[in-house]
């Protein structure tokens, strides 16, 4: 155990890690934990220093110095700044890492909480920007209000100054739900869609737009979300088939709806298809930057990362970044000032690296790569093919020496894995 034990500790704090980061501002932001910071520092660097793979980063906040001086066990939960400016951060902070946050506001440019801003006292809850001067909460307003499975399902507006008690209820769920909460889609002209999803099970919700004339059912498949915006398009991406505007959309689609549309008839929308996944392809996330969507798909179990951008009469076009094959690709972040992400790319014999692509012009630099865990020298990873008794070809990575000898005495480590939609 003792080793084991040892062996992760060292992977944690390791300090060659890859450290992630976040568009923020106009500048770069991450958090960091190793064995000198414990519970982490929120740091951020310009995307110059950033992009050189060894930054000069500037301390935000220091959680260690904080839970000491308020003598707190603060665990970090995260940050969500407010756009388009990003002055102002909403900050969760969980007492020795239970569900339960206290949310504080805090201001980047003097790097502490705002005294008169917003504080919400400790609870199961979830807040989210609609501007500067107005959270939507849903939490634990009463004891008890929560439903069986432990989370808030009413959702209330609060603005500036106000006291809890004088929050604006604009939803309210029911017990048997997984939970209620809010949510507002924002493209890079500022361009809102304040949303209501309540979760009725696991896998299901009920979505609903928030308008002055209280909240509208958005017709869109229970098994449906709505992931972003980019250019006034909504996007909509679907785990079971569609049936919508006279047009049938299969499952595992990414669609778009005109946020003017959907507005004036939430009910009966008109989306048109950005992406439709092929016989052996299937669609992870999409994530908008300025004026590009960049989507996450694997092709035969292979990452690729493609980008689609607004063309004329509601169309699209389509390109693709063209990264290391036979690679696990995932969207890191994107940026809402231009047309920038961030990539993280790892295989079976290379170690993770980080990409900054621009999604505009198709330009890729791998900025940093984390040094080699073991030599690789020598291996060689393939794609092969095993055959199901119902004539099913099921697609599998195999690594091994390149001078293995095939003769049936090779000890071999099997994983497999199916579920949750993959």
């Amino acid at each position: 155990y003792q080793q084991y034990y040892n062996d992760a500790l060292e992977i944690a704090q390791a300090k060659d890690r890859i450290p992630y980061g976040a568009f923020i501002g106009g500048q770069i932001y991450n958090f960091w934990q190793d064995a000198d910071h414990v519970r982490g520092i929120w740091r951020r660097t310009s995307l110059e220093s950033y992009a050189t793979g060894n930054p000069q980063w500037e301390t935000v906040l220091d959680l260690d110095a904080l839970a000491a001086s308020e003598k707190a066990n603060w665990v970090w939960k995260g940050a969500q700044c407010v756009r388009p400016a990003e002055r102002r951060c909403l900050i969760n902070l969980s007492d020795g890492g239970e569900d339960a946050v206290t949310i504080r506001e805090f201001d980047l440019g003097t790097k502490s909480f705002v005294k008169t801003g917003f504080k919400l006292p400790k609870g199961k809850q979830d807040a989210t920007w609609l501007d500067e001067n107005t959270l939507l909460v849903s939490r634990e307003w009463k004891p008890g209000e929560l439903t069986e499975s432990g989370y808030a399902y009413v959702v209330k507006r609060l603005k500036r100054g106000q006291p809890l008690s004088a929050a604006v209820e604009l939803f309210r769920g029911t017990k048997k739900d997984v939970s209620a909460g809010a949510g507002v889609l924002r493209d890079a002209e500022n361009r809102t869609l304040p949303l209501i999803v309540e979760g009725t099970d696991f896998w299901h919700s009920k979505n609903f737009v928030i308008g002055p004339k209280g909240n509208r059912r958005i017709g869109i498949p229970e098994k449906a979300q709505l992931v972003d915006m980019i250019g006034g398009r909504v996007i909509i991406q679907t785990q079971e088939a569609w049936s919508a505007g006279g047009k049938e959309f299969p499952a595992g689609s990414l669609l778009a709806v005109d946020l003017a549309q959907l507005r004036a008839n939430p009910a009966h929308l008109k989306p048109t298809l950005i992406y439709a996944p092929g016989p052996r392809e299937a669609l992870e996330g999409a994530s908008a930057a300025k004026g590009a969507l960049l989507v996450s798909i694997l092709d035969n179990v292979r990452g690729r990362t493609l980008v689609f951008k607004p063309a004329a009469n509601g169309s699209w076009t389509r390109s693709s970044l063209e990264l290391p094959d036979n690679s696990t690709i995932a969207i890191a972040d994107t940026s809402h000032k231009n047309d920038q992400a961030f990539l993280a790319v790892t295989n079976f014999l290379t170690p993770p690296s980080l990409w900054l692509a621009d999604a505009g012009s198709g330009d890729l630099k791998e900025i940093m790569r984390q040094p080699a865990k073991f030599d690789a020298a020598g291996l060689v990873a393939e794609q092969r093919e095993a055959v199901s008794t119902d004539g099913t070809r099921i697609p599998y990575f195999l690594v091994q020496p390149k001078d293995i000898k095939l003769d049936g005495s090779n000890r071999t480590l099997l994983y497999a894995y199916g579920g949750f939609e993959s």
